[in-house]
């Protein structure tokens, strides 16, 4: 059930225009550049969802792994990034 529910989330933020790969896991690598994962984990903080971004120099700083949650925890993550991903990268470093 965790990996289907991975499989949508995954499809749900390609069709933003993140770049995910494919796992065998409830969890998954995925690349919001050019938006920055540490400026987006505190955004999302900021509406309580906590997630970790990945923070290795070799990947770039876009990259996040993202773990898979309840459909309607699911659903809250994609709403809040769906509003961040429409500012500018500029915009969502500047509120932070």
């Amino acid at each position: 059930m965790l990996r289907d529910w991975a499989g949508r989330l995954a499809g749900e933020l390609r069709g933003m225009g993140v770049r995910t790969f494919p796992s065998e896991t409830y969890f998954f690598l995925a690349d919001f550049a050019p938006y920055d994962a540490g400026t987006l984990a505190l955004a999302l903080a900021d509406r309580g969802i906590l997630v970790k971004p990945l923070g290795d120099a070799h990947l770039g700083p876009g990259y996040m792994r993202v773990t898979t949650a309840l459909p309607d925890d699911n659903a809250r993550f994609v709403a809040a990034l769906r509003e961040l991903l429409t500012a500018s990268p500029k915009e969502t470093t500047d509120d932070h």
